[in-house]
């Protein structure tokens, strides 16, 4: 049994430096900021779509003014 976990944490740590030297690449590093960027535009169109539905609700609660009276 000591072997077989041994043998799982030795994979794990095996793993953990392949893992390290792939993503140390040139190449995914580009793309690792590019996910970040993605990730961070889902971000603010979620928060833009939330202002548009709160402008659009407020709006609809405020009286409507008459013409004439707002030149």
């Amino acid at each position: 049994m000591d072997q077989l976990v041994t043998r799982l944490k030795q994979q794990e740590d095996e793993v953990k430096e392949l893992e390290t030297q792939l993503f140390s690449r040139p190449e995914f590093k580009d793309n690792r900021k590019l996910e970040e960027l993605r990730a961070e535009n889902e971000k603010l169109n979620y928060r833009a779509n939330i202002l548009i539905r709160s402008i659009e609700e407020l709006k609809k609660k405020q009286p409507q003014a008459n013409p004439s009276e707002a030149k």
